[in-house]
């Protein structure tokens, strides 16, 4: 483990998260970060086009401070607005033919990435990663089978590409 995954690790206990979660999580971010300094992953924020915000409207059915909460909600929004997290991933990072979405969430209140949002994203980018390479090995077709992608070899061997597929 080295020092960026124990810091996140360490981090993500603090917030209150169980060891294998934060485990999981610090595991994932410091992938996450080694991919995105190659290039080949990015979370990229956006606006939300076409937001729903007809759950912060008040409704006769409301009490007081229900009504008043769905308000401040509605100022909030009107002041930072709704937008969306995109977890992308390519093959090169010279790849001019584009990003490939991996996953995205959206309505969220302010451009806030915050761990409680990008965690899953994060892991979802790397995961789609990890399964286009194993889609395009000749080896073992997808399957993982005697595959040169195999990660108990890349594992040992310490490779940037055994750090990627590893579980």
């Amino acid at each position: 483990m080295n020092a960026q995954t124990r810091y996140d690790y360490a981090r993500m206990r603090r917030l209150g998260y169980g060891a294998a979660s934060a485990l999981r999580m610090a595991r994932t971010s410091t992938r996450f970060g080694w991919l995105e300094d190659a290039g080949l992953v990015r979370l990229r924020v956006d606006p939300d086009d076409c937001p729903d915000v007809s759950w912060c409207e008040p409704d006769s059915r409301d009490d007081r401070q229900t009504a008043a909460m769905k308000k401040k909600d509605r100022r909030t929004i009107e002041r930072e607005g709704l937008w969306g997290i995109i977890a992308e991933y390519r093959f090169d990072a010279d790849d001019d033919r584009g990003w490939i979405v991996a996953d995205s969430l959206w309505g969220i209140v302010g451009a806030d990435l915050s761990d409680g949002y990008t965690a899953d994203l994060r892991a979802s980018a790397v995961k789609a990663l990890r399964a286009a390479i194993r889609g395009r090995c000749r080896v073992c077709k997808g399957t993982g089978k005697r595959c040169p992608f195999d990660p108990p070899a890349l594992r040992s061997g310490g490779s940037f590409s055994g750090f990627l597929l590893d579980s």
